[in-house]
This record gives structure tokens, C-alpha cells and sequence, in this order.
């Protein structure tokens, strides 16, 4: 495997060294062994692809291991917060409040809510001086169900997988399509 490797390391060359070494009509014992090895490497049908070839099946496991992986452990939290009886409790404590702040109003007794509310509860003002409705929820939590403060707890590397770029991820996916894309084109 190294000795594929060290042979995927060269690189076809620029169109100068490929005219030269194409061009050479002399005996080959008369050229460097770098050189001879070049010449020889010309001679093979279409050697930059199957290079690139070799190059590209040497990458392509360790980078669709790494973000398989990456793709799995979102996929897993995903699902563990989709099943968690403490997250989906905490989503009805939040529908409740936000129904009795809005109680007598045109959003009052609301079946539901937008997920996209959740990174705005901190914003959303409460009738009590410097509150939010992010207060108004630990306290209720704090009072009524003291468990639930600590749900987060349950959810395996959560830090680590919040960290996970979707951007990065959908980037990296895109240049494997794109250099297989490229091999294909050649073939």
C-alpha cells in the first residue's frame, strides 16, 4: 500500500516536462532514474487518470468514513431529541405559557407553536419588569418540575455534535462529487 501511495504522490507533471519527456528519442539508460521511471510512466495509456484514480480510492474512505460519522451523530441526536418524553414536556410547558401570556388575545389558546420561536424566547418580553419569557419558563420549571432543568444531561456529546458544521459537511460532500465528477468526465 505505501508503494501506491508514494506512486500517487507524483503528479502528471506540467505540459513542458510532459513535451520534453515525450519528445526524448535517446537511450533511456542514458537518463536518471527519475527521469527513465517518467518516460516509462508516459507510455502508460492514460496514467494521469488512473493515478488520480488511485489517488482518489486512497481519500475516498477516510473522508466519507469522517463524515459518515458526522451525518450519523447528528441523525442520532436528532432522533434522541425527537423521542425525549423531557423535551417534548418542556415544549408543552412552553405552549401553555405562551398561551396564558396570550390569553384573551388572537394568539391565546394556540394548538402550537414555530420551532423557530425557541431561539427568540429569551427576546420575548413578559409583563413583569426585566423579564423575558425564558424567565417566566425556569421559574414555572424551578417550581413545578425541577427535573426537567437538567434534560440536557441525557443527550450523549451534545456540546460536541452542536459544533458540527452542516455548511462544512454539505461543502466537503461537494468536492467528493466534484473530483468524481471530474474522474468520470475523463474516463
Amino acid at each position: 500500500k505505501q508503494w501506491y501511495q508514494r506512486r500517487v504522490a507524483i503528479t502528471a507533471g506540467d505540459k513542458e516536462d510532459i513535451k520534453a519527456m515525450n519528445g526524448y528519442s535517446g537511450d533511456p539508460a542514458l537518463l536518471a532514474e527519475a527521469e527513465r521511471f517518467y518516460v516509462t510512466l508516459l507510455k502508460v495509456p492514460e496514467y494521469a487518470l488512473r493515478l488520480d484514480c488511485m489517488k482518489f480510492s486512497y481519500e475516498f474512505k477516510p473522508l466519507t468514513d469522517v463524515l459518515g460519522k458526522r451525518i450519523d451523530d447528528c441523525l442520532k441526536a436528532g432522533n434522541a431529541i425527537l423521542e425525549s418524553a423531557e423535551v417534548k414536556e418542556l415544549l408543552h410547558i412552553m405552549l401553555v405559557v405562551g398561551n396564558f401570556i396570550n390569553t384573551g388575545g388572537y394568539a391565546g389558546n394556540a394548538a402550537g407553536f414555530k420551532l423557530s420561536l425557541l431561539t427568540k424566547v429569551h427576546e420575548i418580553k413578559s409583563n413583569k419588569p426585566r423579564m423575558t419569557m425564558m424567565h417566566v419558563l425556569v421559574e414555572s420549571i424551578e417550581k413545578n418540575k425541577p427535573e426537567l432543568l437538567h434534560f440536557y444531561k441525557k443527550f450523549e456529546n451534545i456540546t460536541q455534535i452542536a459544533k458540527i458544521d452542516n455548511a462544512e459537511n454539505e461543502k466537503e460532500h461537494r468536492e467528493l462529487k466534484k473530483v468524481l465528477e471530474d474522474i468520470k468526465g475523463r474516463m
